[in-house]
């Protein structure tokens, strides 16, 4: 029955796109980024790792307000 446990999961879960694009120093060091949807949209600008989890984090809290204050969920 495992199998239709994942299948069951896969039918009530929902795809989400979203663009990074980086741009990096030639130490591969993170200069800045920006979180783009398929729209082509930006949905975000950072300096940093933590500047990119917050722009996330922000994203999934103005998109899927009713599960932002889910602290299981992987990001």
């Amino acid at each position: 029955m495992p199998v239709l446990d994942q299948e069951d999961e896969l039918a009530d879960s929902r795809q989400v796109v979203l663009i990074l694009r980086l741009v990096l120093d030639r130490q591969a060091q993170l200069h800045h980024g920006e979180l783009i949807d398929t729209a082509a949209v930006c949905q975000g600008r950072f300096v940093n790792l933590t500047g990119l989890t917050d722009v996330v984090t922000r994203w999934f809290e103005r998109h899927y307000p009713d599960d932002a204050g889910d602290g299981d969920r992987v990001l």
